[in-house]
């Protein structure tokens, strides 16, 4: 089964829905709860600072960790990968003649596939902890940082018991729950060696912190020979900087104020031997674009709060070792996914991860700095247009002009493989347009406008509104010829050759007009501007173009607050959508929504409204079951909502839900944030 197979029958898994959208409500209905309580902005911060320090001086934290525990553990090893770690291993279960082995929180251990290594020499493992008891009896990897069994629902795992031990179980959680806890504890009695990990390790103390919820780990650890395997990235230098991650981590992994169980370890007791694995930890320790990946404390949060994620699980977003949005950072980083550019293009670019981060490590940027590291060409027509069209405008101008007379109204080919291609089965696209930016005339100014591909092509009645706006508020506005696209396309597929060129034209372009303020109509440009050229070229003009561009949606709102204009309303029942870069890239759809809330009393809040709607450009071809199936959720709760129009900020939102709608006949009205401002606004 290919991938593009395997994500369709993933996203037409009902039972696999049920569970991720459980996951997904529960964890969020109570961390909504927990933050009420806690400063969780504020705990992230003081991770993030001190696992910024600790990883800094991660050589040295290495040895003095290695003095500090000298005394206390039978054996200690640093070993520097796989091979070196299983052959530890292996000179430890001969050594102390171990044959039965249980385990408990070693999630760490998928890095060097210790089970699989064990069962291949013979040994009887068994996971205690129930999610990976699961997964181990189903012979797959976790899925999920702290609920490796997820992606099972309550029939899977009856059948799979039945299956594998041949009782009739009811399809009831206590019932299943009570057998499996029986199984695993037959475990606990034949066992001779426990293997543990370890949430964080204290250089102060030399103690290891286990956090859990079942307290298997406090029977493992009375076996007679106990393995901790840990990451060297878990050493910190304090048991302040210990506790604090102890504290968070619970309250952002589970919601949880704290687990059931906190263990303290220095030393079992039984005969005790400490594996410390770098696997490339050391070496990425000193590398200024992805050392960031260390501060990862895996709570897993990004896991919950991903769309991709959240509709095929990690059964099909994940490395080898690891899953979701931070798995492709961590399997980067273990160097064990040879095909780590295609877990990448997993990735739908909407930074939910990065917002719940508890490390707040810029999770969607190395993600797209990991694309750009593997990719070598794009194929076929998209390649063609990204590597070479889309930096010379007069081509795709072209284009357009020729595709106009062809898709007028619709852009479909009616030819069935090309139409499916570009997600026509769901969804209708508009008709192509003669290029926006060259047919409207307007005179020079310090204020300038650059309308982008989507509005120049597909939407030039958005920017003849944002005209029309600026003209009713007494801003002279002047639109860009374009030279070129802003770029994200090329680096969102990871073509950097491509998007530095494109920030190479626009930055001596855009500076050279004498623009003080450069409004935008697609959040994705005026992001990938503000922080992607300045990440991917560096020097003063690039920085100095990133602190000229604004949201032509907030730069209206503050004239109209600031001039004190007064403005109509439309009355209706209306809502809106957030688009993912305006939301979490350039955080000022909050300020949009207000504005609605303050002007329209039949203002209505919808489900979820900053959720994904699933298009980010060329995914939604590259992804069509993933896109699609976010793109019915998003109708699902705007028709929930008994709403009369929908507005949002994106003309790539809009192409897609209003796409959407037309296809399933629905009738509600899709406005451009600038669209609705041209009808409430007359003449200041």
């Amino acid at each position: 089964m290919n991938l593009l197979e395997e994500e369709r029958r993933l996203t037409r898994d009902r039972f696999l829905k049920t569970a991720l959208d459980r996951l997904r409500h529960n964890y969020f209905t109570k961390r909504e709860k927990i933050e009420s309580l806690y400063d969780l902005q504020k705990k992230r911060y003081v991770v993030r600072s001190l696992k910024e320090r600790n990883i800094e001086s991660l050589k040295d934290n290495l040895k003095d960790f290695l003095k500090k525990i000298k005394g206390s553990a039978t054996e200690v090893r640093v070993v520097k990968d796989k091979e070196e770690a299983l052959g530890f291993i292996d000179e430890i279960l001969s050594r102390e003649g171990v044959r039965d082995i249980v385990k408990s929180k070693s999630l760490t251990t998928e890095e060097i596939d210790l089970n699989s290594h064990l069962k291949e020499r013979g040994f009887n493992v068994i996971e205690t902890d129930l999610g990976e008891w699961l997964v181990q009896i189903n012979d797959e990897p976790p899925t999920h940082m702290t609920a490796p069994a997820i992606h099972m629902s309550k029939e899977r795992i009856n059948e799979l018991l039945r299956d594998r031990f041949g009782v009739d179980l009811p399809v009831d959680a206590k019932s299943m729950v009570d057998f499996c806890k029986l199984k695993i504890r037959e475990g606990f009695s034949k066992a001779q060696c426990g293997i543990i990990g370890a949430n964080v390790a204290s250089i102060e103390s030399g103690a290891f912190f286990i956090l859990s919820n079942e307290g298997n780990i406090q029977n493992v650890i009375r076996q007679d020979v106990v393995i901790c395997i840990i990451g060297i990235d878990k050493i910190v230098r304090t048991d302040k900087d210990a506790f604090d991650v102890v504290d968070l981590l619970p309250k952002a992994a589970t919601a949880q104020i704290t687990t059931s169980f906190i263990d303290i370890l220095k030393r079992p007791f039984g005969r005790f031997y400490v594996v410390l694995l770098d696997n490339g930890r050391l070496k990425l320790s000193e590398d200024e674009q992805f050392k960031e990946i260390l501060y990862c404390i895996h709570c897993g949060a990004c896991q919950n709060a991903c769309p991709v994620y959240t509709t095929v699980s990690g059964k099909l977003f994940r490395g080898k070792s690891y899953a979701g949005p931070v798995g492709v950072l961590l399997s980067f980083a273990a160097s064990d996914t040879p095909d780590i550019r295609q877990v990448a293009n997993m990735c739908i670019g909407c930074m939910a991860c990065d917002e719940i981060c508890s490390s707040r490590i810029n999770i969607q940027h190395l993600i797209l700095s990991i694309k750009a590291r593997y990719t070598k060409d794009t194929p076929g027509i998209k390649g063609l247009i990204i590597k070479y069209l889309e930096n010379d405008y007069r081509i795709l101008r072209l284009g357009a002009y020729l595709s106009h007379f062809l898709f007028k109204k619709q852009l479909k080919t009616h030819i069935r493989s090309i139409d499916e291609a570009l997600g026509l089965n769901f969804r209708a696209l508009p008709g192509v347009k003669p290029s926006f930016d060259v047919s409207i005339k307007t005179s020079e100014s310090s204020v300038c406008l650059f309308a982008g591909c989507s509005v120049n092509f597909l939407y030039p009645n958005i920017g003849q509104d944002a005209v029309s706006v600026a003209d009713k508020l007494g801003v002279n506005l002047f639109v860009v010829k374009q030279k070129a696209c802003c770029g994200a396309p090329a680096w969102y597929n990871g073509e950097r050759v491509s998007a530095k060129k494109a920030v190479k034209i626009n930055t001596e372009y855009l500076l050279s007009l004498g623009c003080e303020k450069i409004l935008f109509l697609d959040p994705h440009c005026v992001h990938m501007i503000e922080r992607d050229y300045v990440l991917l070229e560096g020097g003063k003009d690039t920085v100095e173009l990133s602190k000229r561009v604004e949201c032509a949606s907030s730069f209206f709102i503050k004239r109209i607050k600031s001039m004190g204009v007064k403005v109509d309303r439309l009355g209706g029942f209306l809502g809106y959508h957030h688009p993912c870069h305006l939301k979490r890239g350039l955080n000022v759809s909050d300020m949009l929504e207000a504005f609605l809330r303050e002007n329209e009393p039949n203002f209505v809040k919808i489900k979820d409204s900053d959720r994904c709607c699933g298009f980010a450009g060329s995914y939604s071809m590259m992804h069509p079951f993933v896109s699609e199936s976010l793109l019915k959720e998003k109708m699902d709760s705007v028709v929930q909502s008994n709403i009369q129009l929908l507005i949002t900020a994106c003309p790539g939102c809009i192409m897609q839900i209003a796409g959407g709608f037309k296809n399933r006949g629905i009738s509600i009205e899709i406005l451009h944030f600038v669209s609705y401002l041209n009808r409430i606004l007359t003449k200041f």
